[in-house]
């Protein structure tokens, strides 16, 4: 057997390689991109509502942002939600009063630097949530 000059075959393999294995590693960065802004989003809705029912149960306007806070911090953290700087936590009542609602905003900025392969721009996700202030409670006023 002779071999053929300019023989070719087997490039076509090399070439289908230099085109699938960069638009696969892309889509799979893709997926990861989009599956962590899906759990911050939820991260963060979730940290909200905690954190409003942390703030429902203190007696003063200053101990429940304490607590928001402190909640917001804790829950982002355990859900593996890491926000650049720290969640930005607000606190407001219509009357701190017994029976009265709070409502806490938790926003968080979702770093995506270790997606720089596609270019990822971080993302800030904003979740409120009430809850009605203990009524079993005494408060300053």
């Amino acid at each position: 057997m002779t071999g053929r000059l300019g023989d070719d075959r087997g490039s076509s393999d090399v070439a289908a390689m230099m085109f699938i294995v960069p638009l696969a590693f892309g889509a799979v960065m893709l997926f990861t991109f989009v599956g962590r802004q899906g759990a911050g989003a939820e991260g963060v809705v979730h940290a909200a509502h905690v954190a409003a029912v942390a703030a429902s149960t203190e007696r003063d306007a200053g101990s429940a942002q304490a607590a928001a806070t402190r909640t917001a911090a804790s829950t982002l953290s355990a859900a593996g939600t890491a926000c650049a700087g720290g969640p930005s936590v607000s606190v407001a009542a219509d009357a701190w009063a017994s029976g009265g609602t709070v409502t806490v905003t938790v926003t968080c900025t979702v770093a995506t630097g270790d997606l720089g392969a596609i270019d990822a721009p971080a993302r800030t996700l904003t979740a409120s949530a009430s809850a009605v202030i203990d009524t079993y409670r005494g408060y300053e006023t």
